[in-house]
């Protein structure tokens, strides 16, 4: 199932970038997708520890491996879930869930703090987890849950920020409760086998 998901936005308010929901289909002029590359299946090891069976992907300054059945759909997403971002790769789980990776200045990428602040008190979001750390190819960052409705659909969330270099990245997975653990465990993999290039 292929869901019409919803924008997560961040914008600058009064100087310190929030999250937003706002609907599908927003307009206004958004950073175009970077390019990045698939390649055909083959076996990945991450530092001898994990192998993730899948297709080889690079994006602007990492690779990564998609799990089998994922597809990349960066190519046609033409709108970042950040503003002043750059969307660096889009891929879809078979069960319809969608994880998208958005490149953004350090300072245009949002803290955690300020998520969740604006998740629980201007966008009804509910469930949200308190803050886990996580690392992406050796950098920490922090992650969270929540689950949200828009318009009357149901949707379970897993948001992460980390910062590389000069940039942050917002990575953001969205699917229905129904099918987000098994979401959830793709891109797990897709973490676990993100190395940066630059």
């Amino acid at each position: 199932m292929n869901i019409n998901r919803p924008k997560l936005s961040a914008f600058a308010l009064s100087g310190t970038a929030v999250l937003a929901l706002a609907a599908c289909g927003s307009s206004g002029s958004s950073p175009a997708a970077s390019s990045g590359s698939a390649s055909s299946s083959t076996t990945v090891s991450n530092s001898g520890s994990t192998t993730v069976s899948g297709t080889s992907y690079s994006g602007k300054g990492f690779t990564t491996t998609l799990p089998t059945g994922w597809k990349d759909k960066t190519a046609a997403t033409t709108s970042a879930y950040v503003p002043k971002g750059t969307v660096a790769a889009d891929f879809g789980s078979p069960s319809g869930g969608d994880v998208e990776v958005d490149q953004v200045s350090q300072s245009d990428y949002p803290t955690p703090d300020s998520i969740i602040t604006t998740l629980k008190s201007a966008y009804s979001a509910s469930n949200v987890s308190s803050d886990q750390s996580f690392s992406l190819g050796g950098d920490s960052g922090s992650e969270f849950t929540f689950n949200s409705t828009v318009k009357g659909t149901q949707f379970k969330v897993e948001l992460g920020t980390v910062g590389h270099n000069s940039s942050g990245y917002v990575i953001v997975l969205l699917d229905t409760p129904d099918t987000f653990a098994a979401s959830q465990s793709g891109l797990q993999s897709i973490l676990s086998s993100w190395k940066w290039t630059s």
